[in-house]
């Protein structure tokens, strides 16, 4: 999964993560670390609006 972040995003741009705490979701978060990309974790249970401003906000080139 790092090794396709990486391929996904050459800009290195932040990656957003919205999900609950679940395995998958520590999962994307450490492909993030270990491809070298920041990440922005956004709380799924926020209206659709807020979480767009978040990731708009943070310049997240992908959402995972």
């Amino acid at each position: 999964m790092a090794a396709a972040l990486g391929q996904a995003n050459p800009a290195r741009a932040p990656v957003a993560v919205s999900s609950a705490t679940t395995l998958p979701t520590v999962l994307a978060i450490l492909a993030c670390l270990r491809a070298g990309l920041p990440y922005v974790p956004i709380d799924p249970g926020l209206p659709a609006g807020r979480r767009r401003l978040i990731a708009d906000d943070a310049r997240c080139a992908l959402l995972l």
